[in-house]
């Protein structure tokens, strides 16, 4: 017969079988050259274009995809156009938006489509205005590859830092007809304050950017997934191409 300290010692081990092991930062040099490639092949972008298909889960309801025509200029210059968007709201089909960057801009200008804009064709105001910010996880200005490549990075480089992070590498996948290779990453604890619980982001194997990435809260339910096809970088984009008063749009 045990001892009781022996008994101890057993329940102790019986215990320890059960609990979840602790997430491990260990170095991945698949997932890191990747990571790597995508922040120098971003370095070297001036601008380009895309069509975004977004789906967004805003005040805990999920809210259909919509499709947005996109262009983005270094340093924020942003234009984007609703080509389908099922959603209530006031960024319905047809609605059109420029963020223009440069000293003292700081408001976007939105010509909305749908009936609304019979009533009031073209609006200006701050990105984050109640209004614009009521069906919408983002505002204007953090749209794009380059805000959501800078968030993830330094999300992730924390992680490393805090060495409690689960970094897995899934091979090639395709997505909208690209090569691309998918990493998945899972973040410590929600009280020490990351933005989400995992994400899973999809790098494309020619031009190295990250052309899909999903995030799931800490139920692990998905709240956010942002698509980038038919990327076309270094297109040449230039100050019409984001000035409200171009013959190319409808404000």
């Amino acid at each position: 017969m045990r001892c009781p300290k022996q008994r101890f010692a057993a329940a102790l081990c019986a215990v320890a079988l059960f609990l979840p092991a602790p997430l491990c930062a260990r170095p991945n040099p698949i997932t890191d050259d990747i990571v790597r490639a995508a922040v120098d092949a971003y370095g070297k972008v001036n601008d380009y274009t895309a069509t975004l298909f977004r789906i967004e889960r805003v005040g805990g309801k999920p809210r259909k995809e919509e499709r947005i025509g996109l262009k983005f200029r270094k340093p924020d210059s942003i234009y984007m156009k609703w080509e389908t968007s099922p959603n209530p709201g006031l960024l319905n089909q047809g609605t059109e938006v420029i963020y223009p960057a440069g000293k003292g801009r700081d408001k976007m200008t939105a010509h909305l489509g749908g009936l609304i804009n019979l009533v009031t064709p073209t609006i200006t105001v701050s990105p984050t205005d109640r209004l614009v910010m009521e069906n919408n996880r983002h505002p204007v200005t953090h749209t794009g590859i380059g805000y959501i490549l800078d968030l993830f990075v330094r999300q992730r480089d924390r992680a490393v830092a805090d060495k409690d992070f689960l970094q897995v590498y899934h091979g090639t996948v395709e997505i909208m007809g690209r090569k691309t290779h998918k990493v998945e990453y899972i973040m410590p604890g929600k009280a020490k304050g990351y933005y989400c619980y995992r994400a899973e982001v999809y790098f494309d194997g020619e031009h190295k950017l990250p052309i899909r990435i999903v995030v799931y809260d800490w139920s692990d339910e998905e709240v956010e997934r942002y698509s980038f096809r038919d990327l076309k970088v270094n297109v040449g984009l230039t100050e019409d191409d984001f000035n409200p008063r171009s013959r190319a749009y409808n404000f």
